[in-house]
């Protein structure tokens, strides 16, 4: 409760009696400047968030100095917001009108679009079916917002932009009683119905693969962070929304377990999923394109470009079927590296020793492989520092996760020469605050890291209160 007091007034109980507990006097000011500041603790900024998207990089940049934590901001680009994307097999509403036959000198052709009507004269001598549809064509496309028009020779096609109910349209055409020729206008359909198909799937043949809206925050943000001595790690994870999936035409995207079912998690927006990314061609390219991309603002801002290859991992637990490290690409590989298939692997901790650790071997080469090959970034005429992110505490622990700590730390990751990564980066990742500061502590001191320089080894906690479905 507030109760503001201004001026000699008296004021009146009116027989009710009000306890105060205390009263405390505010002062409008401005926002006070940080007690201290550190550049031993930093911010992680999250694209997907509110807290990021949905700030201008000007506000975020204030409320992050106001904080006074001013070390190396960890900036996750996302998995979604980022990307060129398409609607995947759409039907739009669209009718046809096709001009046929002889058409005298200024006949009138009327063409009526929802409650609009557009008209075309005739002359003699000069028109055609062919003009009468490209006519009508241009003065669509010159006018009209709700639909666009093509032509091909004397047919017109006309289509609405959008599949809301308020955007389709009945079509009709009107020829004049004095039409003595034999000029006529046919329409076919009606810009009635069409369907959404599949919404914003990665169009991965747009270059660049950053739209445009993404592109211009972060070269604002980059901006800033350099004119106010600050700097910040980029990382893009190994989930992706509405990937191009798709994998009996050859193109495998996503992860899946056993039984064929697609690694996903809901990502809290609607009923939009984000996608496990398998190691596969298709997405090392797109993705490496995404990483070079980012170098490049950041190298246009006068920032040292940084890059973190963030839960590049087989890192999502097993369904009934086994563990998810079964799809087309991985299995056709498994196929000619081992003369077999896969094995099936059942639980995070199972024993990789199986088959004389031939295809947990197999496993970790295979994401050795995927993260090492990144031409784009080895072409770039800046240098790069590469920060690699191992979820080590909790799917990781050798006491209880086996499988997935030899899967996922291929043996020339444990040392600096020859890693391919200037930082090691540790994650003790969804961990609750009530959990024991002892059990806490291995996340820092992982195994993970530890043939690493003390100054290349970070660790980083990430409190969260509930757990993501599939991530244990």
């Amino acid at each position: 409760m507030v109760i503001t007091l201004s001026g000699n007034k008296n004021a009146s109980s009116h027989g009710w009696y009000f306890y105060f507990d205390f009263l405390e006097c505010a002062v409008a000011t401005d926002v006070p400047d940080p007690v201290v500041t550190t550049t031993a603790v930093a911010v992680a900024t999250d694209f997907d968030t509110d807290n990021t998207y949905k700030l201008s990089p000007q506000r975020l940049v204030w409320s992050i100095q106001k904080l006074g934590l001013l070390g190396e901001i960890d900036h996750y680009c996302g998995v979604f917001w980022w990307k060129q994307s398409v609607a995947s097999n759409p039907a739009y509403p669209t009718c046809t009108v096709t001009f046929s036959g002889n058409w005298n000198d200024q006949d009138v052709v009327w063409l009526h679009i929802g409650a609009s009507a557009i008209g075309k004269t005739v002359f003699g001598g000069q028109d055609s079916s062919n003009t009468i549809a490209r006519h009508f064509a241009n003065f669509i496309n010159a006018i009209f917002d709700g639909v666009w028009a093509s032509v091909s020779g004397s047919t017109l096609t006309v289509t609405s932009h959008s599949f809301a109910s308020g955007w389709q349209y009945h079509v009709y055409t009107e020829l004049p009683a004095s039409n003595t020729g034999s000029g006529h206008a046919a329409v076919t359909g009606d810009m009635q119905g069409g369907t959404y198909g599949v919404k914003w799937v990665i169009d991965s043949t747009q270059t660049p693969v950053l739209n445009r809206a993404f592109r211009d925050w972060n070269t604002d943000f980059f901006s800033l962070l350099k004119s106010n001595g600050m700097s910040a790690v980029c990382s893009f994870s190994q989930e992706l929304v509405q990937p191009p999936d798709n994998p009996a035409g050859g193109a495998v995207w996503v992860q899946r377990f056993p039984d064929g079912m697609a690694v996903e998690t809901a990502t809290g927006f609607g009923t939009l999923n984000s996608s496990q990314i398998a190691f596969s061609s298709g997405p090392q390219a797109y993705m490496g394109q995404a990483y070079a991309a980012m170098a490049g603002l950041m190298a246009a801002a006068g920032l040292t470009p940084k890059l973190q290859f963030g839960e590049i991992l087989w890192w999502f637990l097993a369904n009934a079927s086994g563990m998810a490290l079964h799809d087309a690409d991985t299995q056709t590989a498994a196929q000619s590296a081992l003369g077999r298939a896969l094995a099936t692997f059942h639980t995070p901790n199972d024993d990789p020793s199986l088959n004389s650790y031939a295809d947990a071997i197999f496993l970790r080469t295979r994401l050795y492989n995927y993260v090492a090959r990144h031409p784009e970034l080895r072409s770039l005429a800046v240098p790069v520092r590469r920060v690699r992110t191992a979820v080590a505490h909790g799917r990781e622990r050798p006491d209880n996760c086996k499988l997935l700590r030899y899967i996922n730390l291929p043996s020339q990751w444990t040392t600096r020469a020859g890693s391919g990564f200037d930082t090691f980066l540790i994650e003790g990742y969804q961990y609750p605050a009530s959990t024991t500061i002892s059990t806490r502590r291995p996340a820092a001191r992982s195994t993970h890291g530890r043939n690493w320089p003390g100054t290349r080894r970070t660790a980083v906690i990430c409190w969260a209160s509930t757990t993501v479905p599939g991530r244990g």
